[in-house]
């Protein structure tokens, strides 16, 4: 596995790594996305937006960042920078 420096702080670290991949065609991969999603009683996984975005840069199979391989290729992530429309006022003398 490719090493990346967020690595020591996930929350995987030191499990078994193939619990993250498909092991059979159609197998439930619901137990690794809940450890990282915080669906197992604990906190959820701190550097999921890592894992992910380098599960994308090194086109990974398996879960990563709390999603699946399939999920992540078709999930669009949108950032909107909400403007005022409104005149503006100047402050008014007291």
């Amino acid at each position: 596995m490719l090493e990346a420096p967020w690595r020591r702080k996930a929350k995987c670290f030191g499990l078994d790594p193939n619990m993250f991949v498909p092991s059979t065609p159609g197998g439930s991969l619901n137990p690794a996305k809940n450890i990282c999603n915080g669906r197992d009683g604990l906190p959820p996984c701190p550097v999921r937006q890592e894992c992910n975005t380098f599960a994308n840069d090194h086109s990974l199979i398996g879960v990563y960042g709390g999603v699946v391989h399939s999920s992540r290729s078709t999930e669009i992530v949108v950032f909107v920078e909400i403007q005022d429309s409104r005149p503006h006022r100047s402050p008014q003398a007291p």
